[in-house]
């Protein structure tokens, strides 16, 4: 497959929010089959990364065997829609919503607030993630919810750059929406209606103010990404003359390079290094290690313990170099 000649550019960014939550170090980033494999490993080696959530274009039809050709462990984690739509492509009506409603930007001292509509809107959600037994005890649904209330409450900046807003309906706290500058436009982040206030049209006059903060800054465009299962906010988008544009899959590669657990042994009285205390030796538990380290291979480990006996039911080993 074809592959670029540069190494050095970085492609993913540490989670801040995720890593303290999760305890483990998460990076996300945007990568296509084109990208160098060599230099890719080394940067995931050079920033210990133990779980890494790439964003990848399902129109990259070298993508899985890209994935492979790496050699570590991966899964598809979930599939969005990116919508687009050009502000000055709009007619007046799409920024004029009901005097019923209003937004306002969110601020620090409503933390209290957001963290509540994000757990509610969170608890509710209706999109798909594909979780992985690798790292089920460790990113759990409890720590997967704290985390996107940590980083719902952080998004805000003194510049205007990344901005959140709360909606309001006759008066009463509805939901809220997030956008990012990118380039000449607003990527949208995340939005979310409170449960009670569901399946009442709000989701069009969400949109409606979305675009009218775009055209209040001189933004060129509006983006955001769906998941594929949720088709509620797909129509929402739709009606709102929003185009999907791209498909992409988000996969989650699993390297657990940090090595912050320790020491532990493990059936068959072999001692390793144990680079993450994913479930534990119980029946039915996962442990991952690293059984070989040089300058230019990894091998890692994955223990499955019989349901049953609580032994060694498999081993496999995964190799990169």
């Amino acid at each position: 497959m074809p592959q670029s000649t540069n190494k050095t550019m970085d492609r993913i960014n540490r989670s801040n929010t995720e890593s303290e939550v999760y305890g483990l170090e998460l990076f996300r980033g945007k990568v296509d089959s084109t990208i160098e494999l060599n230099g890719f490993l080394e940067e995931l080696n050079r920033k210990r990364v133990d779980v890494c959530r790439l964003k990848v274009n399902a129109n990259d039809k070298n993508a899985f065997a890209y994935l492979t050709e790496l050699g570590v462990p991966y899964q598809l984690y979930n599939m969005l829609y990116t919508n687009y739509v050009e502000i000055s492509a709009l007619p007046d009506e799409a920024f004029v919503w009901p005097v019923e409603y209003s937004f306002r930007p969110f601020i620090p001292e409503e933390k209290e607030l957001m963290s509540a509509m994000t757990k509610a809107t969170i608890d509710k959600k209706t999109w798909v993630n594909y979780n992985s037994d690798l790292v089920k005890d460790r990113m759990t649904e409890e720590r997967e919810l704290a985390a996107s209330q940590e980083y719902a409450c952080s998004f805000y900046s003194e510049d205007g750059s990344k901005a959140s807003w709360i909606i309001s309906f006759e008066g009463a706290d509805i939901g809220y929406f997030m956008g990012e500058e990118s380039e000449d436009g607003l990527n949208g982040t995340f939005y979310g209606i409170l449960p009670e206030h569901r399946s009442k049209a709000h989701s069009k006059v969400i949109y409606m103010m979305i675009l009218s903060v775009c055209r209040d800054k001189g933004y060129r465009f509006f983006k955001n990404d769906i998941g594929v299962m949720n088709i509620p906010s797909q129509k929402s988008a739709s009606s709102q003359r929003m185009v999907p544009t791209d498909i992409y899959f988000h996969f989650e590669l699993y390297p657990f390079l940090s090595g912050k657990w320790g020491k532990e042994v493990i059936p068959e009285g072999r001692v390793v290094r144990s680079v993450s205390n994913i479930g534990s030796t119980k029946a039915g538990g996962l442990k991952t290690n690293f059984i070989a380290v040089n300058n230019d291979k990894v091998t890692l480990e994955v223990v499955k313990f019989s349901d049953e006996t609580g032994g060694v039911k498999r081993i496999e080993y995964f190799t990169y170099r």
